[in-house]
């Protein structure tokens, strides 16, 4: 027999899941969120989806047009290059080389940014000061500058655009999050919770780590979009990804030469690269809705 209770119990639900609340009435972001998560899928077994490996040519097929042209062919569904390699293998392939480095040196830039932002976050006095200094002199240039310098220094090469991409995205973490601590440690219910005799791990842990948290998600998946067009940028003018390497980038700078001849050769990896920015930024954009709505509830 059901029980009925006379008092209602206030169900007090987690930061994150109230932004998720708030993030799922939209729409529009709700289906861009299915759709970055296919290109995550897309980026991780992308290799293993691909009909060819990325870098055999088919001597027989050179320039073959996409499946749904009069002259296509169903063995090669996005067509051929110049070269006669499968423009779907190397797409598949170059996701993870434009998308999914992206997003790993978004993660490993937060992660060292965080550590080092919480840092100066705690620091006073001249230590503080120092630094501040020499982020404000990082973060006058912007990050695709500071990468092409890395890579011209590093040189060429897939891997030093990978370090490149996370040397430059890691002032702006550092600045994110001491930022969000020095503003954090001025509010009354930090200050109160200091008072009750908590130490500074203890402050970070439970009073500035969970109202970090919103934030930084948001913030990474912004810089998502902008490590994405940093790659994909130094692999077009030449010092990123190397030819033959199936990155996005460096796949439209091989194939401007034929353009007029073929456009599915620049068109398709375009397509490829506009929608990994575009689900990342509504995403980011709807995440960032939602945050200022449930501040508002």
């Amino acid at each position: 027999m059901a029980k009925f209770k006379i008092f209602s119990t206030p169900i007090n639900s987690s930061p994150l899941k109230q932004l998720w609340r708030a993030f799922h009435q939209n729409h529009f972001a709700l289906v861009a969120s299915w759709g970055l998560m296919f290109m995550v899928f897309i980026a991780i077994f992308g290799g293993l989806l691909a009909p060819y490996s990325p870098y055999v040519q088919h001597q027989d097929a050179l320039l073959m047009p996409p499946a749904w042209h009069d002259e296509g062919n169903i063995r090669f569904m996005f067509g051929t290059d110049a070269l006669g390699r499968d423009i779907l293998s190397r797409i598949l392939e170059g996701t993870g080389y434009s998308f999914g480095l992206a997003i790993i040196a978004v993660l490993l830039a937060l992660s060292i940014g965080f550590f080092i932002g919480t840092i100066a976050g705690f620091s006073k006095g001249v230590k503080a000061s120092f630094l501040n200094h020499i982020l404000d002199v990082a973060l006058t240039m912007p990050s695709l500058l500071i990468a092409i310098v890395i890579v011209a220094i590093l040189g060429p090469g897939i891997s030093n655009t990978f370090w490149a991409v996370v040397l430059a995205m890691l002032p702006q973490f550092i600045h994110h999050v001491r930022t969000e601590i020095s503003e954090l440690l001025d509010k009354e219910f930090v200050v109160a919770y200091t008072l009750d005799g908590a130490n500074k791990f203890q402050t970070f842990r439970f009073a500035l780590l969970p109202n970090m948290i919103e934030r930084l998600v948001i913030f990474s998946t912004m810089a998502i979009s902008s490590a994405v067009l940093d790659i994909v940028v130094l692999g077009f003018i030449g010092i990123g990804a190397q030819s033959p390497e199936p990155e996005l980038g460096a796949m439209i700078a091989d194939n401007l030469d034929v353009f007029y001849l073929s456009p599915w050769t620049v068109m398709l990896p375009g397509i490829a690269l506009f929608l990994c920015i575009l689900f990342t930024n509504i995403v980011g954009d709807g995440l960032r809705h939602a945050l200022k709505k449930r501040r508002r509830q």
